[in-house]
């Protein structure tokens, strides 16, 4: 094994061991998050592939979701991924992918610095593409993704403040995205974490559900 396939796979291990920022006070998550995840989406069947999907809805409301009825949308989320893979539904595009996160941020009042666009999308599945083949979606497809990827990389926006990467992507190395991805943002900056948190926090649990309900109504599902 030479120098450089020994660093990729150093990089890899350590980071499927590394929580995602937001993550780290929430105990019952676990560590090998993205690990986690990857074997997760290499599920084929319909079982395997409803756990995945409430997985992803957990992850997205940041374990807030025990009070909300998620289980239609799991339902929905499941049965969208499986007629994707099975090439009887359309993909999500990462201009849609930036388009819900950018209305998620509206809804909760975050700043206009915390939008985004295709690019860190973009980005960010370059990263996920070494880290977690499983959940992306690979080329030739193109910027389009199956709905579960799009919905973890909602959350992945969210837990980068959405320009975040794209700010600082072009000066690091390919090799370098990952760690800047799950890069834990110090506790004291105002993030869009932290306001979709404060958001599902001072509402009621229907009225907070509605917020992710949002993001299957625009992707469809």
């Amino acid at each position: 094994m030479n120098v450089l396939k020994r660093l990729v796979v150093a990089l890899v291990s350590g980071l499927a061991l590394c929580p995602l920022p937001g993550v780290t006070q929430i105990s019952a998550r676990p560590p090998n998050l993205i690990e986690t995840l990857n074997k997760e989406a290499g599920a084929s069947d319909p079982a395997g592939i409803y756990s995945y999907s409430q997985h992803l809805l957990s992850l997205l409301a940041n374990e807030k979701v025990e009070a909300m009825p998620i289980a239609s949308f799991s339902d929905r989320l499941a049965r969208a991924e499986l007629l994707a893979r099975r090439g009887k539904r359309s993909h999500i595009s990462s201009v849609d992918i930036a388009a819900v996160f950018n209305d998620l941020m509206k809804n909760v009042n975050a700043p206009q610095s915390m939008r985004a666009d295709a690019a860190p999308v973009e980005k960010m599945r370059v990263a996920l593409e070494r880290m977690a083949p499983n959940l992306v979606l690979q080329r030739p497809a193109g910027e389009s993704c199956y709905p579960g990827e799009a919905v973890f990389l909602v959350f992945l926006l969210i837990a980068n403040d959405g320009t975040r990467i794209s700010s600082v992507a072009d000066k690091v190395s390919p090799d370098e995205l990952p760690q800047m991805i799950t890069r834990v943002r110090p506790s004291t900056d105002p993030s869009a974490r932290s306001l979709v948190d404060a958001y599902i926090s001072r509402n009621p649990a229907m009225h907070s559900f509605e917020l992710f309900n949002h993001v299957g109504n625009k992707f469809e599902f």
